[in-house]
């Protein structure tokens, strides 16, 4: 059998047994996430977002996508940003005894490090960064770092995982329909307000705001601007009249088969010739 010198064969020698995948190793993935864009996978710098999935990118890296110079630009992962409203700027806490192998940045309230072994999150209405335990110890609708109020749509959690994607989804979607109807309701708030400047020639120096539900009451008094409208147009209509009765007194009398077509002051020229 070619067995010389007494060795004895193992099964694995003998049957070719399936190989197992190679296992990743987690430690080295989370942190490749926490320290590197997500578009370029270049390390990240300075100015630092975030998109409303959690997702960490270099502002660079947002401007080219949103060019179409990216080539995640047709990525399905990316349709979620279509502006520079999409995503935020972080306020990040600089790590002053960082060494070689400590995170960048760290919790301005208890100190952990940014590395992704805590969890972190940012505030939306804010772009602050804090921790998770950080938020628990301060137990206030507050941000901490900036003092700016906020609620729980605006918390956006950092790398979230598979079972708080779905959470941080409906956030997004909230805060989307919130920004539509107050837009919205701006809209129609000017819509409903008509300004009537001041005239210089009444000699008033105050502007008047007049509502839709002002003028619709059914007040005893009725608009100034309106009611110099139509006297403005009432003196057109009369002074139009005027013009037309005081052509027809010229022609009074006046033969018009001879010269139909003659204006009278040409009429008085040719008759001098």
């Amino acid at each position: 059998m070619g067995l010389d010198g007494g060795t004895i064969p193992t099964r694995g020698e003998l049957v070719q047994v399936k190989k197992r995948p190679e296992q990743k190793d987690k430690a080295a993935d989370t942190l490749h996430k926490w320290s590197n864009c997500t578009i370029t996978q270049t390390p990240l710098h300075k100015p630092i977002v975030i998109c409303q999935l959690g997702m960490l990118f270099n502002k660079s890296s947002i401007l080219e996508l949103l060019l179409g110079k990216s080539t995640a630009s047709k990525c399905k992962e990316m349709k979620h940003i279509e502006s520079l409203r999409d995503v935020k700027e972080l306020q990040l806490t600089d790590n002053m005894s960082k060494g070689e192998s400590d995170a960048p940045y760290i919790c301005p309230i208890t100190g952990l490090e940014m590395n992704g072994k805590h969890k972190f999150i940012c505030l939306w209405r804010c772009g602050c960064v804090l921790s998770e335990r950080g938020m628990k110890e301060v137990k206030s609708m507050q941000c901490h770092k900036c003092g700016i109020d906020y609620t729980s749509t605006d918390i956006v959690i950092i790398n979230p995982t598979d079972e708080e994607f779905d959470l941080i989804k409906s956030r997004m979607e909230q805060r989307k329909s919130e920004r539509t109807q107050c837009v919205a309701g701006s809209k129609r708030t000017m819509d409903n307000e008509k300004f009537i400047p001041h005239e210089h020639s009444l000699g008033t120096t105050s502007s008047v705001s007049v509502t839709n539900k002002d003028i619709s009451s059914g007040g005893t008094h009725e608009p100034e601007k309106k009611i110099r409208k139509k006297d403005s147009k009432h003196k057109r209509k009369k002074d139009k009249k005027d013009r037309r009765h005081r052509h027809k007194s010229k022609h009074v009398g006046q033969d018009s088969s001879t010269n139909p077509q003659i204006h009278p002051g040409w009429a008085a020229v040719l008759a001098r010739r």
